[in-house]
């Protein structure tokens, strides 16, 4: 037994911008106000940057514009088919939905809006099945369903068709070509009165033309025959805070008051591409970066994220989000890998994604197991087993897996287990989960004659080596014991504790002043040798 517990201890070791009149009135000011109370929950802005091969969603701070991070990686090629993102929006959900366009289909790919992960592809639609290319304006509609512009700008035929908001089926041509002199589509927008917009270019000239939000049914030309509205393919058009109808193009812009084509001037002018309002109320543009306008006066308010920041070289498109995003990274960290003296680890990996991952697993780097040091490749949903293995004496450190460029971390779904072997037989399996950075950790602790609690705290090369102090507290909260160090360590409370009395229940608070990992093992004793289970420690 006094073996056993020995390895036991081991282990634990230029553009302008256009008014029009909205199509019902709103009370303007409550829209700005509206717009001012959402920038203070919302603090991300994503930018859709396209490259040659991969293309990327750039996170920075809404407010500040300070880069954050890459958020999403993105293949250019698909199925073997090389394609290109041209536009992005946040779904009802948070979830960002992103176009992508192959020379034979269009697809609404689907990303988690918190973690970047992709879900999968939202609707896809061959161009036989949609008469074309998505081009132009995509939204969510008042009945939750999804709508995409399709046609083609230099025949000036265009088409709106809809899909099952929830399972992006196919459901119908909303609105066919040429319906109420409907050309090809640069935009569309749904107004307050739930009816469609539609910003249309035909032989005639460009112009607004308003359908029935409900059944698609030609309602009104909105506006038409304004001398000086875009006629240039990439027109833009949205509904803004104070109900009005913004159209951002390459020309002279105007506003009409009332839909009676009153022309009132230009609003902005800007070297750049009209996106939208952001929600702070004020309009944003990309040029080489992204430009930010008073959105009452149209007055330049600069750069809010200047041109090569983060990457940032070709952006096509851009979004606010309001969700608390995690930057993806294409590290996992394992804090506590035993092996050797009867110790195994288990490791399983499957990629979860559609385009192939690989990296390495390995050993941090003092611990002399670079002979551990795994090559993965996994081909879009493969699964592969990998089990590590020591020699006679117990050696404990810590495991980073760790993606090469554009294979993330999130891509991968993983277990991650210890065995414990005598003579071959197995003993006990005990499952980790993977290592959460943070500068304080609370877990309950418990010691009897048959129980101890171990734990194993390590920090990734690079991270501050700042002392840990780990403060003891009883069953009812008082503080009882407090110990600091400088090094990473596996251990049992006892020999940190040794005042610890034979029965304890309580708590401990682990924390620093600069991010650590931490993993908490449960040792139980029983008739035929021992069980280990983990024990979740809580970051805060």
């Amino acid at each position: 037994m006094r073996n056993l517990e020995r390895r036991l201890l081991a282990l634990a070791g230029c553009c302008f911008v256009l008014h029009l009149a909205p199509p019902c009135r709103h009370e303007v000011a409550s829209g700005w106000i509206l717009m001012a109370q959402a920038q203070q929950a919302t603090s991300n802005l994503l930018v859709l940057n396209r490259g040659s091969s991969t293309s990327s969603v750039l996170l920075y701070d809404g407010s500040t514009g300070a880069f954050k991070g890459t958020f999403i990686t993105l293949p250019n090629s698909i199925d073997g088919s090389s394609g290109s993102y041209s536009r992005m929006i946040v779904g009802p959900g948070s979830d960002l939905y992103l176009r992508w366009t192959g020379p034979t289909d269009n697809r609404i790919l689907l990303y988690g809006g918190a973690t970047g992960k992709s879900i999968g592809t939202f609707a896809i639609c061959t161009q036989a099945q949609c008469g074309g290319n998505f081009s132009g304006g995509m939204a969510f509609g008042p009945d939750g369903n999804f709508y995409a512009s399709v046609g083609d700008w230099s025949g000036f035929v265009g088409r709106i068709v809809r899909f099952n908001g929830s399972t992006g089926a196919l459901l119908d041509v909303f609105v066919p070509p040429g319906r109420g002199g409907l050309g090809a589509i640069d935009d569309f927008a749904f107004g307050a009165d739930g009816n469609l917009y539609v910003y249309s270019r035909s032989l005639t000239g460009p112009s607004v033309l308003r359908f029935d939000g409900n059944t698609g049914a030609f309602v009104d030309s909105f506006i038409t025959g304004v001398t000086g509205m875009p006629s240039t393919p990439g027109v833009r058009m949205v509904f803004g805070p104070d109900g009005r109808l913004y159209i951002g193009g390459q020309e002279r812009l105007l506003r009409s008051d009332q839909g009676n084509g009153q022309t009132l001037g230009v609003f902005v002018e800007s070297g750049g591409s009209f996106v939208g309002f952001g929600p702070d109320g004020n309009i944003y543009f990309l040029s080489g970066g992204v430009d930010k306008y008073d959105g009452r006066t149209g007055a330049s308010l600069g750069t809010l994220v200047p041109s090569g920041s983060g990457g940032l070289n070709a952006p096509v498109w851009m979004a606010f989000s309001s969700p608390s995003i995690t930057i993806p990274t294409n590290t996992i960290f394992y804090p506590q890998l035993a092996v050797g003296g009867g110790y195994e680890v288990v490791l399983i990996l499957n990629n979860t994604t559609e385009t192939a991952w690989s990296g390495v697993a390995k050993p941090l780097p003092n611990a002399g197991l670079s002979y551990l040091k795994l090559v993965i490749a996994l081909r879009p949903g493969e699964t592969k087993k990998y089990v590590l293995t020591g020699g006679t004496e117990t050696t404990s450190t810590g495991l980073q897996i760790i993606g090469d460029q554009g294979s993330l971390a999130s891509a991968l779904a993983v277990s991650y287990f210890f065995n414990f072997l005598d003579n071959g037989k197995l003993l006990d399996s005990t499952g980790v989960p993977k290592g959460v950075p943070a500068r304080k950790f609370a877990f309950p602790v418990e010691r009897s004659g048959v129980i101890d609690t171990g734990l194993a705290i390590r920090r990734l090369p690079g991270q501050t080596d700042s002392p840990i102090t780990l403060t003891l507290f009883d069953a009812t909260g008082s503080q009882v014991g407090e110990i600091s160090t400088a090094s990473d360590f596996a251990k049992f409370i006892t020999q940190f504790f040794a005042q610890l009395p034979a029965e304890f229940l309580g708590s401990v608070v682990a924390q620093s002043d600069g991010d650590f990992y931490l993993v908490v093992i449960r040792l139980e004793k029983t008739a035929a040798g021992f069980q280990l289970t983990s024990v979740p420690a809580e970051p805060y």
